[in-house]
């Protein structure tokens, strides 16, 4: 159960890996065990490795990802130890530094972060051992070697170097950058248009709340003059009106007799 769980999981990881390729590596499993995932690191241009093809293993356990794999290079590279296993955070040396989050394509990224530097670690050579000269050296004898291995044949190509497998991953992960490049270009078109839009409804309310008048505050006083001595001040005839429609407007009707 805890196989199928862990080949499921790893299938489906180089299947997201097919789709986006990490840059500078190719991965292919075993066909007869899934569990056994063979990569292909190119030397990176900047270091004594530039020209090289390195050619690794991973071995997963049944219980991964709650477990991590084993970690070999099989092209001699003067970096690590030829078919050794490697120490390293994310190999089966550190199950306590493990993380299930990890995945083939990180495993790779980090093991082309390590190769590039001089840390000591078990199946690892430091320059002490190795020069830049002999380094560089090994690069370029480096697919020749790769060639005369039959299984890395029926992986990646009769050319040790895997060119043509690396021209076509090259060209994905660029046509994978065009197409981010261009969904952020029309996610920022959209953002631009939602704040144009939110600007013109913003500009309209405020014009709409310019034309409309404020209502008339009307105070209506009356003193009528009354009978038995109280005097007031009279209401002109001209007033009459004006008051007799005020009243009008804001003295309910009266509700009519009931029978």
């Amino acid at each position: 159960m805890a196989r199928r769980m862990a080949s499921s999981r790893l299938r489906r990881e180089l299947v997201r890996i097919a789709k986006e390729p990490v840059p500078g590596a190719l991965v292919a499993p075993r066909e007869s065990n899934l569990l056994d995932v063979f990569f292909v690191l190119r030397g990176d241009a900047d270091s004594v490795y530039a020209g090289g093809t390195y050619w690794g293993k991973l071995c997963f356990p049944d219980g991964y990802p709650m477990a991590p794999p084993a970690i070999f290079m099989m092209t001699p590279s003067g970096r690590f130890e030829v078919n050794t296993r490697l120490c390293l955070s994310m190999s089966d040396f550190h199950p306590e530094t493990w993380n299930p989050m990890w995945n083939v394509g990180t495993i790779i990224m980090g093991i082309q972060s390590f190769m590039v530097t001089e840390e000591r670690t078990t199946g690892g050579i430091t320059n002490a051992k190795a020069t830049a000269e002999q380094r560089r050296a090994l690069a370029a004898g480096s697919a020749a070697f790769n060639a005369r291995m039959k299984l890395f044949v029926g992986l990646f190509g009769e050319d040790g170097s895997a060119a043509e497998a690396f021209a076509e991953s090259d060209e994905r992960i660029a046509r994978n950058e065009m197409k981010r490049q261009k969904s952020r270009q029309k996610s920022k078109q959209k953002s631009r248009e939602r704040n144009r839009e939110k600007e013109e409804a913003l500009a309209g309310t405020e014009i709409a709340a310019k034309k409309v008048p404020s209502a008339p505050s009307a105070v209506v006083g009356l003193r009528a003059s009354g009978g038995g001595g109280g005097g007031g001040a009279a209401v002109d005839d001209g007033d009459a009106g004006a008051v007799a429609a005020a009243a009008a407007v804001v003295t309910p009707p009266t509700a009519p007799p009931i029978d």
